[in-house]
């Protein structure tokens, strides 16, 4: 935890986009998986607690797919492969801002 704590700290100050970084840090806690039971919700925690220190609007899940979520983080996890987690994150923030500004896509 120590590590990821450094990790998230760290990512303050790095010039990666706020919202690959808050991906790349739920990715990190899931990894360590540091607690018997609610490891998936602390780590959207850490990523919503990011994006909104970022300026961006909690990571809400508007009708989320549960299985396609589940199928993104086990695709970075085996294979380090991160486009289809950023991609579904980046989908829901712009639902989250189009339903909050009334603007269309």
């Amino acid at each position: 935890m120590e590590k990821f704590f450094a990790f998230r700290d760290a990512c303050l100050t790095s010039d990666i986009h706020p919202i690959l970084t808050a991906c790349r840090l739920l990715i990190a806690l899931l990894h360590i998986h540091p607690f018997c039971d609610g490891n998936g919700r602390v780590s959207r925690v850490a990523m919503v607690s990011y994006l909104i220190r970022q300026g961006y609007p909690p990571m809400l899940f508007f009708n989320p797919d549960r299985i396609e979520f589940s199928l993104c983080l086990a695709r970075c996890q085996s294979t380090q492969d991160r486009g289809p987690l950023y991609d579904y994150v980046v989908a829901n923030i712009k639902e989250i801002l189009i339903s909050r500004t009334g603007l269309m896509a």
